[in-house]
């Protein structure tokens, strides 16, 4: 009997339909965020997407979450291990796979850069939110304002990767054709979802009238968090300093030898020999020991701008 494989686009399409009939079913509110709804607003490249984002009103995410799995999806444990540094890993989602579809699920209780909390966050986004035809079933969408937000947000957490600056100098010339009353409204929604100063750089390049920036621990722990692209091990350096004596052997042997089901899940990877292993280690600490003179210059300046 011949069977069919699903490509990726295809995937990725038919997967944003499909979620928005769970979440129906599951009476839960949900915003497709980044990708094919992005694209459709014009706030983003039109390129192909690997996954589906979507973040979901935290009172149904677990609903959501649930019925993924009724459909055979599987939850990854992407978890970082950190507890006393958790407010620097904005761990943030669930991540989802499945055998049969060469695509995978992101569902968002929070999306970092967003400082306010995820549920005043979710109603602001919520309040102007609009609707995408998606695999011929309109899905639910932040609105332009909304979505061009969550495409800065998402690309300011890397500026330098090129398919960061791509997206950001889209949004430069798809906001600079606001006008004042648009503006307004951005910037009202920016406010009200704890963005302002997060998205400022992109905000400001539009034109928009912005309030003198907050100074807060959350801003703080996003801007150095913009950091730790190249210098993961910073996370580690910072949890293994705010833990105990006790905790700290338990600490290194967790930073250095993570539980196996975390390295697999972070290299994306479903099952591996004891030599497939034992390679994923050894990359993971070439890569340690390569950043780590920039991982400890982010902590000192971590621990600098705290006291300040």
């Amino acid at each position: 009997m011949a069977t069919t494989t699903l490509h990726q686009q295809e995937a990725v399409l038919l997967a944003h339909a499909l979620v928005a009939r769970l979440a129906d079913d599951a009476g839960a509110r949900i915003l497709f965020i980044k990708g094919p709804t992005a694209v459709a607003l014009g706030v983003r490249p039109d390129r192909p997407s690997t996954d589906v984002d979507v973040l979901a009103d935290r009172g149904g995410f677990d609903a959501l979450c649930a019925a993924l799995e009724g459909c055979g999806w599987q939850r990854r444990n992407t978890g970082t291990g950190l507890r006393r540094a958790a407010d620097l890993a904005f761990e943030h989602s669930a991540h989802f796979i499945h055998p049969e579809w060469p695509c995978d699920l992101d569902v968002h209780y929070s999306f970092p850069g967003f400082l306010a909390s995820e549920a005043e966050v979710f109603e602001a986004l919520w309040a102007s939110h609009t609707t995408v035809e998606i695999a011929g079933r309109a899905v639910p969408s932040p609105s332009a304002s909304g979505q061009a937000l969550v495409v800065a947000l998402h690309a300011l957490r890397d500026p330098d990767k090129a398919t960061s600056q791509q997206d950001l100098g889209h949004l430069a010339t798809a906001l600079g054709h606001l006008d004042e009353g648009q503006k307004h409204d951005l910037v009202e929604l920016a406010l009200a979802a704890g963005a302002a100063d997060t998205a400022r750089p992109l905000l400001l390049s539009a034109g928009a009238d912005l309030p003198a920036p907050a100074d807060s621990r959350l801003l703080h722990s996003w801007e150095l968090r913009q950091r730790y692209a190249e210098a993961a091990g910073s996370l580690w350096i910072e949890q293994l300093s705010r833990a105990t004596w006790r905790e700290r052997p338990g600490v290194l042997m967790r930073a250095a030898v993570p539980r196996r089901e975390e390295l697999l899940s972070s290299h994306l990877v479903d099952s591996a020999s004891r030599k497939d292993v034992a390679v994923l280690h050894l990359r993971r600490w070439r890569h340690g020991i390569a950043t780590l003179p920039r991982s400890m210059s982010v902590v000192r300046e971590l621990r600098r701008s705290f006291r300040g």
